[in-house]
């Protein structure tokens, strides 16, 4: 998972142009992000690299299509592909180069873009809100000791653990409530592979982090931008973690892997800590 503040990046340029069989991952969001209110210049300048490698991008569904998926399926990653998007990569990549080249007709779907991605940050924004009420809630079912031992960094006892997953899966249960199309939450094991599930675990992770520092509400732009750092974390799981500048995004994903792995559930090796930059670095230099 390629995370928006890596999309320049030289460490994504060295893993793409290293081998053709690595691929830049992005999940649907990641466009809506590039074409948010800049110039044209910072919108090229953050499709430069994956354009260049446009044929090792992997584009992913939309969440809503992602919580479809069905946990028990072999290869559970291969089914989170959207799978035409990504056909359709390198024909998105030529219609940049023809705006980079001037061509009016592609500065105006620029343009068009440029909108829509307004509009759907705009959406997101106001379905997050400043997660006020979100805090309260999570807040209150926690006793006092157990917000202390929180905010201290001391280890969890299993009482409190089992109650942040019991809080997990009735999340998970309120979102496939909210989308009304007939999928429901699986009975461990499989619920641990649900993309609805990893994600409501994300939130819960991140929302913990934010009581441990005594955080009583989010401004909404940060709050949406911690919803996507949510979906890469997620998605993270499915794929080989993430690459990313942000520490909240990257411990998040740490903190999933633990739990997941400890519930059994099925993970991809993670990019970090199997250093594999580091180690190309070090080719690199050898070479």
């Amino acid at each position: 998972m390629i995370d928006t503040n890596c999309l320049e990046s030289e460490e994504l340029d060295l893993f793409l142009s290293s081998s053709k069989n690595h691929a830049a991952v992005i999940p649907g969001h990641t466009i809506a992000e590039i074409f948010r209110p800049r110039d044209n210049e910072a919108i090229f300048a953050s499709l430069k690299i994956i354009c260049t490698f446009s044929r090792q991008v992997i584009v992913l569904k939309e969440n809503r299509l992602a919580n479809r998926v069905d946990p028990k399926a072999p290869a559970i990653s291969n089914h989170f592909i959207d799978k035409d998007t990504t056909r359709q990569f390198p024909k998105f990549c030529e219609v940049i180069e023809a705006a980079q080249q001037g061509d009016p007709a592609y500065l105006r779907q620029i343009e068009r873009r440029r909108q829509w991605a307004i509009e759907r940050v705009e959406t997101a924004q106001a379905a997050v809100g400043d997660q006020s009420e979100a805090l309260e809630e999570l807040r209150a079912n926690f006793a006092d000791h157990e917000l202390r031992e929180l905010r201290a960094g001391r280890k969890l006892k299993d009482e409190t653990r089992f109650k942040i997953l019991a809080l997990v899966t009735q999340l998970a249960d309120k979102m496939f409530a909210d989308q009304s199309n007939g999928t429901h939450i699986h009975s461990p094991p499989y619920r641990y592979n649900q993309f609805v599930w990893r994600y409501a675990l994300a939130h819960i992770v991140q929302m913990m982090q934010l009581l441990r520092k005594g955080a009583v509400r989010r401004a909404p732009e940060k709050a949406r931008n911690d919803h996507f750092d949510n979906v890469f974390a997620t998605f993270g799981t499915y794929f080989n973690g993430v690459m990313s500048n942000d520490m909240g995004t990257l411990m998040t994903q740490d903190i999933l892997r633990v739990i997941l792995k400890s519930l059994g559930a099925r993970l991809a090796p993670d990019y970090v800590t199997t250093r594999y930059i580091e180690q190309l670095i070090e080719q690199q230099a050898k070479e």
